[in-house]
């Protein structure tokens, strides 16, 4: 038997949602774009600290992103050089920001080997360098995990 036309439902009434669901997403969407915003401004406070500091900070810019985005946000640093730099274990902890950093150059700096356990937080550190650094077997043993880990310089 067919049911009457009457108390079918209608196609268009099925995707219905209320008011409160609508509420919800755009909370949740504000909550989102507020937390990126955080994001993007302690990334670019950790690059300020570090080229205040006197270190260079090279970046990886895409041409569609920068196109479409300006240049502010997406900006990701591939290389950081504190060479002859005054950096310490709390400007190593900024680098925890960069997790697309490839190369790293930490000579004549003052990281310990509490500092060396914030560089494995970098899975994709392929080249670092510590020249004149006073760092020991703990500190060597943190970068033992780093799976792209391909270049590693220690001297002096």
């Amino acid at each position: 038997m067919s049911t009457p036309l009457a108390s079918r439902p209608s196609r268009r009434f099925r995707f219905r949602f209320s008011l409160r669901t609508l509420l919800v997403l755009i909370t949740l969407l504000a909550c989102w774009l507020g937390y990126q915003t955080w994001r993007w401004r302690e990334h670019d406070k950790a690059v300020a600290t570090l080229v205040a500091l006197g270190g260079e900070v090279s970046f990886a810019k895409s041409a569609w992103v920068h196109a479409l985005t300006g240049e502010k946000p997406f900006k990701h640093v591939t290389a950081v050089n504190l060479h002859r730099v005054p950096a310490t274990d709390e400007h190593l902890r900024m680098l925890t920001w960069f997790p697309r950093v490839e190369s790293l150059v930490l000579n004549r700096s003052k990281v310990t080997d509490v500092g060396m356990q914030h560089l494995a937080k970098l899975p994709k550190l392929r080249w670092l360098e510590l020249e004149g650094v006073d760092i020991g077997d703990e500190g060597l043993a943190e970068l033992k995990d780093l799976p792209s880990l391909k270049v590693l310089r220690v001297t002096g």
